[in-house]
């Protein structure tokens, strides 16, 4: 018998410890305006039906009468409207013990109905059918206890049960929109913070789009003003005409370099537009060689069947352009050799490869240290063109040569003419 009790104690007893942590989902707590509206109605209710009832005793009334409405109305009524106020702490508990009470005190009666609409909004088949069973079955004791004229037991049977019934719909509906609301809440709260997330995600690559433009088109002109500048605070043997190339030189990539500022600082000030200038490819590969020509000798050697896309002369350029801003800041002055192959239908290969043993002036360290002193780098260059390949849907190599030097090749994917038009930009590469 004791391991009989010992093994459904705990089960009867969660079962009526129905606190706040086993609430379904959707139950708000009660503030200090709903357990007071719900105090009131119950006690000005129960107040009601007791003098409904006590008024329908048929005379002579009983000499017991008194002394249990008194207990009624002084102890039991009370009571249940003391455990109402802890009905959302344990609802179960409350419920039963306050029903129990409606089968001998009316003003207990509407306390019961709220702790029963209190369980139903809870929608547990179990809880629900418990308190409405000994809903039923306190109604009829009640019944019992203050007898009317002529009872009818099986009408008061129907009415209670028929009572009950709507009292518990009423409940379950509350538990259902309850719910609802919570659901929608949780919703609304999950979409705002999915909003959230994206525009934290689009300003981030909005960052990171900028920071790739910056890069782009600052770091190779100011890594070739810090060259020349650097020759010309190292060679003081340069005869007047040298100088005055240099000079402009100088003055004529610091104009572009602002120009480029300029260009940037107009997408900061428009976020969300995108870059209008028209962005270089490999028809402007001239041009940028040109410019990489004064820092030290570049040899370009191509052999192209034919143009390749917008989309993917621009990736090249960008390739070429970084290299050589990398050769320049970590092997000044040393010749470099820029390869351009491809053709439609397989890949386009960019090679940049640097020879600083084949440099007098690295190897002497006159004009190629004054240079490097004065160009920083963050060390993002070859991660930058590692993305920027892959974006493109190629590959990036990188490393040491034998002979001293060091290469960057990388192979993109060059679609056949029919594709050409078709393929997609790759993404985050439209203004980088």
């Amino acid at each position: 018998m004791r391991s009989v009790i010992s093994e459904w104690a705990p089960r009867v007893r969660g079962l009526l410890d129905g606190g706040p942590g086993s609430d379904p989902a959707g139950q708000p707590p009660l503030t200090r305006r709903g357990h007071a509206w719900r105090l009131v109605v119950a006690a000005v209710g129960g107040f009601l039906m007791f003098a409904a009832n006590i008024g329908s005793i048929p005379q002579p009334r009983p000499d017991w009468l008194r002394p249990v409405a008194l207990i009624d109305v002084v102890v039991l009524g009370p009571l249940a409207l003391v455990l109402l106020a802890f009905h959302r702490r344990r609802p179960l508990a409350v419920a039963v013990v306050v029903t129990s009470l409606t089968a001998v005190s009316s003003v207990a009666s509407v306390a019961g109905l709220i702790c029963m609409t209190s369980v139903a909004a809870r929608r547990r088949v179990g809880e629900i059918a418990l308190v409405g069973g000994l809903g039923i079955a306190s109604g009829m004791a009640y019944e019992r206890l203050y007898p009317t004229t002529d009872p009818d037991y099986r009408f008061q049977l129907f009415f209670i049960t028929l009572l009950l019934t709507a009292v518990i719909a009423i409940g379950m509906f509350i538990g259902a929109r309850r719910e609802l609301v919570w659901s929608l809440r949780q919703r609304a709260e999950a979409a705002e913070r999915e909003q959230e997330l994206r525009v934290a995600q689009a300003q981030a690559q909005e960052r990171a789009r900028i920071a790739r433009e910056m890069h782009d088109v600052l770091a190779h002109r100011i890594s070739l003003l810090s060259m020349h500048a650097g020759a010309l605070a190292f060679r003081t043997d340069l005869p007047p005409q040298v100088l005055r190339e240099e000079a402009r030189l100088i003055q004529r990539t610091a104009q572009d370099a602002l120009t480029e500022l300029r260009s940037v600082l107009g997408v900061l000030r428009t976020p969300g537009e995108p870059v209008e200038r028209p962005q270089p490819t490999l028809a402007e590969l001239d041009d940028l060689v040109g410019q990489a020509r004064g820092a030290g000798p570049v040899e370009v050697h191509r052999a192209l069947d034919g143009a390749p896309p917008e989309w993917l002369g621009r990736q090249a350029y960008r390739i070429v352009q970084e290299s050589l801003t990398n050769a320049r800041k970590h092997a000044p002055g040393a010749p470099v050799t820029v390869t351009v192959t491809g053709r439609p239908g397989e890949q386009l290969v960019i090679e940049v490869v640097d020879d600083p043993a084949r440099s007098p002036e690295a190897t002497a360290g006159s004009r190629g240290s004054g240079a490097v002193a004065t160009v920083p780098g963050a060390g993002l260059g070859l991660i930058g063109l590692a993305e920027r390949a892959a974006a493109a849907g190629g590959t990036l190599e990188h490393g040491p040569v034998p002979d001293g030097g060091y290469v960057v090749r990388a192979r993109l994917p060059w679609p056949p003419p029919a594709e050409a038009n078709r393929l997609p930009e790759p993404e985050g590469t439209r203004h980088g």
